[in-house]
Order: C-alpha cells, then sequence, then structure tokens
C-alpha cells in the first residue's frame, strides 16, 4: 500500500517543516512526500529548502508541466521528499492537483493520497495507522482522519456534518476530549471529511472534476461528496490522529471578529455557489439561510467583514467563481 502525502503550504514554512518531521518520526514512513508551496510572500520556498538540504541529499529536477515554477527533489535514506514551487495561489484545489498531477508523471505506483495542510502534525503512529487500515479496506475512495486541537488532547473534529437544508457545516465532536472516540470501532462515519487531514484514492484522482478548481478556499471537501453521490457519507479512522493549528495560513478564528474579513467573503459565496451545484431549490433555501445567519452575526462583525460577507452573498448569486479577494493575515 502505498500512500503518498501531499503537504500544501502557503506562508507557513516553519508548521510545514514540523509537519515534515512528524511524518519522518514514524515507525513507518512514506516512500514518497510531496511540499506544494502555493507561490508563498514569506520565502517559504528558501526556507524550506534549507531545512531539508539539512538532512539529505539535493537534487534539482526540471519543471515538468504548465503552472510550476520551480521543483526539488530530497533524498533521504528510506523517502525522497519533493518540493513543488507553484507560479501563482489559485487556492487549496489546484495546489493539491499540483502535487497529485506531480506525482502521476513520476510514478503510477500510488495508491492514495493523504492531502495535508502545512499546520498539521501526525501523532503517535497515524502513517502506520492509516496505512495498516487501508491495506485490509481498499474498497474506500475518499476518507478522513480525526483532528486534535495543539494541545493534543481535544477533538476538533471527527470528520463534519453538512446539512442540505441550510448549507451549514460543523465538525462532529469539537471540543470533546480524545478519550471520547470510541477505540472499539476503526472508523466513525461523517458526511465529509475535513480538508486539513483528507485521504483520497488514486481512482477518485483519475476522474474527471473530481474536485472544484473555481472555489479558492472552503466548501471543496463537501463539494466532492456531492458530485460522488448519494449515499453522503465518508469514514473517519478513528486512530489516526493528526493535531492542526487551525487558520496558519488564512488567519482563520472560530470568532468571527478576529477573522480576516476576505474569510467572510468565501464562506459566504461558496455556500451559495455549492447551492448551484444542488439546485435552485437549494440556492433559495441557502440564500435565505445565509441572510439570516449575516443578520445574527451583525453585532460580531466589524465594519469590513460584514461588507465582505454582503459581496460574498451577491457574488455566490451571481455565480462568481475563484479567486476573487486576496488573504493576506500576516
Amino acid at each position: 500500500m502505498n500512500i503518498c502525502p501531499i503537504i500544501l503550504n502557503y506562508n507557513t514554512y516553519l508548521e510545514s517543516i514540523e509537519c515534515v518531521k512528524s511524518i519522518l518520526s514514524g515507525s513507518k514512513i512514506p516512500s514518497l512526500i510531496f511540499i506544494v508551496d502555493n507561490n508563498s510572500s514569506d520565502d517559504s520556498e528558501k526556507n524550506i529548502i534549507h531545512y531539508l538540504a539539512s538532512i539529505s541529499q539535493t537534487i534539482a529536477v526540471d519543471t515538468i508541466f504548465v503552472g510550476i515554477k520551480s521543483s526539488y527533489c530530497f533524498k533521504l535514506a528510506s523517502t525522497t521528499i519533493y518540493l513543488i514551487g507553484a507560479e501563482s495561489n489559485e487556492g487549496y484545489a489546484c495546489g493539491n492537483l499540483l502535487g497529485v498531477t506531480f506525482a502521476e508523471a513520476l510514478t503510477t505506483d500510488i495508491d492514495y493520497y493523504w492531502m495535508l495542510n502545512s499546520d498539521t502534525r501526525l501523532k503517535f503512529e497515524s502513517f502506520f495507522n492509516l496505512n495498516k487500515y487501508l491495506h485490509s479496506n481498499q474498497e474506500f475512495e475518499l476518507l478522513g482522519t480525526v483532528l486534535l486541537d495543539q494541545d493534543g488532547n481535544t477533538i476538533q473534529s471527527c470528520g463534519g456534518n453538512f446539512s442540505f437544508l441550510n448549507g451549514r457545516a460543523y465538525h462532529l465532536m469539537e471540543g470533546m476530549p480524545i478519550e471520547s472516540i470510541n477505540s472499539e470501532y476503526d472508523i466513525s462515519w461523517a458526511t465529509y471529511p475535513v480538508g486539513a487531514s483528507m485521504v483520497v484514492s488514486k481512482n477518485l484522482t483519475k476522474r474527471t472534476d473530481w474536485i472544484r478548481e473555481d472555489l479558492f478556499l472552503y466548501y471543496e471537501e463537501i463539494n466532492i461528496v456531492i458530485k460522488r453521490g448519494k449515499p453522503y457519507r465518508v469514514p473517519i479512522i478513528t486512530n489516526v490522529l493528526v493535531e492542526h493549528k487551525c487558520g496558519a495560513s488564512t488567519g482563520f478564528s472560530h470568532e468571527p471578529i478576529s477573522r480576516p474579513p476576505q474569510l467572510e467573503y468565501y464562506l459566504y459565496r461558496n455556500k451559495l455557489l455549492t447551492a448551484y451545484s444542488l439546485g435552485v431549490p437549494f440556492v433559495i433555501s441557502y440564500l435565505f439561510f445565509s441572510i439570516v445567519g449575516l443578520v445574527i452575526k451583525l453585532p460580531k462583525y466589524s465594519g469590513p467583514q460584514a461588507r465582505y460577507a454582503v459581496l460574498g452573498i451577491i457574488n455566490g448569486l451571481l455565480r462568481r467563481s475563484g479567486r476573487t479577494l486576496e488573504i493576506n493575515h500576516h
């Protein structure tokens, strides 16, 4: 079973380095690791190269397709790490797809891709546990893992549930102690896997438009589930534990007032873009609940956050997709 992690970096080289270290610290490590730098503005590429060069032999490799400005190969004793520099930051889906496309150009011997945000760290023997589970359960094309807060003891999510009535997405078991996970079962079920740690089979990635590239940020994993069709559920592997700093690249916070206003734009816009993939009745329903939600949140919003939320609703209705706003909280 060949599982290939893809780490997506944007202005978070310190977190990406810690993520790599956590992967390499396990008793079983992958034969290939890919880091995609989404055209960072903080010298991420240079700093990641400096770290990887200090633990490996460095080999420069040629750019092999459009969308990549640089690529490097780092050979360790038991694994090879590729660092890919994207020409531009086109968001979560496009960055991960660059990693998949690059990997497929190198080898056909990959069974699953483990898509990790840069601000994640594998706990305990998570890669070993994932490999063991997939070896016996190869029928699944899309899976999730348990995400933990930075303290390592509090559950951030055990997958997520999505309300098809109002478009609301929320994390399962959020805030509960890690002991709440039932160790008698290998998996639990959720509507969607949280994209910060998502496992995707090679068979799924070979399908046309399996992931939406026009959202830039948020709702990508929900749209994967919708496109696959019923039943809308995915397995969450309960002994694969990943710590997640949450929001290192975007500045996301559970407190609306603390979030960059552009995030409100993408949250509201992409909810409505998702509704269009379900049908006009869902657009009407999601629009109603979006307006109600915005009115409720207004006392907690700053002026720019409210304006961006309204703009997101408008552009969602007009089906304006892609990267329409820059996010920079640093």
